[in-house]
């Protein structure tokens, strides 16, 4: 495992020991652990031959895609994972899990008290989620309570539709237009319709990105989850995204006997580190230039269009005016007899 692999993995849920007990989830051809030096157990949503089948990402080799030891489909992850594990690791998944929070609360069931979950999250604004809207409560909460096993049809239209493919240095220096995207835009939203068409009527698991993050964004929706008593972890770590990347790195933290306080001290300390890391997020201060920059030219835009419609109205109120007044009606025939002419001329 090269030195690369390993930093990460540490930032992700520190230093796994040989004898420690670990899943990860969605390992397919690269994964993060590697067996016999981890003690470790691959989980995903279909057993091998399937995840083999599906495969469309010309990327992933599937003669290197690892065998599957436990399936979590319809069934809840506990009852295949008997004993409690030691750590989670799971890299580039959240965002493809249809129930968000059903699937945190699942992997808090089978880590021990003081285990970890080590995430590694796409940031929205170095990705191809770029154009779309970071995930909200309410789109959470829907698909906690309808147990949602497969992306839904607004998941997959949202992905078909704004996934475009961006240059990631260009969105780290603040380039990144969305308007000259619109064209593009417009021209997935046929093909897109016709997926979610497709999908209604004939249902089946199409994969899509569900969930949009940025790091702020992630920080703002595990609050509002542990508000609702639906986020069962202290935050043990989180590394925003470092300059040039395209992900942040989250290790949360089973607690035994931690108070609610005591989760939400740890969110506030880490939304402290994402505010005070100098150059982690560089580019977002070129961003954020850049979009006021575009927000001032086209309020400026606005505003002219706005003068120039009050100027026409203003005209077309003198008009009316004059074509009620008296001394229009009375040089009314001067003015036919001017035209006429003018004709003849």
């Amino acid at each position: 495992m090269g030195e690369t692999t390993v930093t990460r993995l540490e930032r992700m849920v520190g230093s796994p020991l040989s004898t420690d007990v670990g899943l990860e989830i969605g390992p397919r051809d690269a994964p993060l652990l590697h067996k016999p030096h981890h003690n470790v157990r691959y989980v995903d949503y279909a057993p091998t031959e399937i995840i083999k089948a599906s495969q469309f990402d010309p990327s992933v080799k599937i003669e290197n895609i690892v065998d599957v030891d436990i399936v979590w489909g319809d069934v809840r992850l506990r009852s295949t994972v008997g004993e409690p594990v030691d750590y989670v690791v799971a890299s580039h998944v959240i965002e493809h899990v249809p129930d968000l929070i059903g699937w945190l609360i699942e992997i808090a069931e089978v880590l021990r008290p003081g285990g970890t979950l080590g995430l590694a999250i796409p940031d929205k604004r170095f990705t191809f989620d770029a154009l779309r809207q970071v995930s909200t409560l309410s789109q959470a909460v829907e698909a906690y309570l309808l147990r949602s096993k497969q992306p839904s049809l607004r998941q997959v239209f949202d992905t078909a539709a704004l996934g475009v493919a961006i240059d990631l240095a260009e969105a780290w220096e603040g380039r990144l237009d969305p308007s000259a995207r619109r064209s593009e835009v417009l021209s997935r939203l046929q093909p897109a319709l016709q997926l979610a068409t497709s999908l209604h009527e004939s249902p089946r698991y199409n994969d899509a990105h569900c969930w949009v993050f940025t790091p702020a964004s992630f920080l703002d929706l595990v609050e509002e989850f542990a508000t609702l008593g639906l986020f069962p972890f202290m935050i043990a770590d989180l590394e925003p995204t470092r300059r040039g990347a395209l992900e942040f790195l989250v290790r949360l933290e089973r607690p035994g006997s931690a108070s609610d306080d005591a989760i939400f001290m740890s969110i506030e300390m880490a939304r402290s580190r994402l505010a005070s890391a100098p150059g982690v997020e560089a580019g977002r201060e070129e961003a954020e230039k850049a979009e006021a920059e575009r927000g001032k030219v086209e309020r400026e835009h606005r505003t002219a269009l706005e003068q120039a419609r009050l100027e026409i109205h203003h005209l077309k109120t003198q008009i009316a005016a004059l074509e009620a007044s008296t001394s229009w009606k009375i040089t009314a025939p001067l003015r036919k007899m001017g035209r006429v002419l003018r004709r003849k001329s």
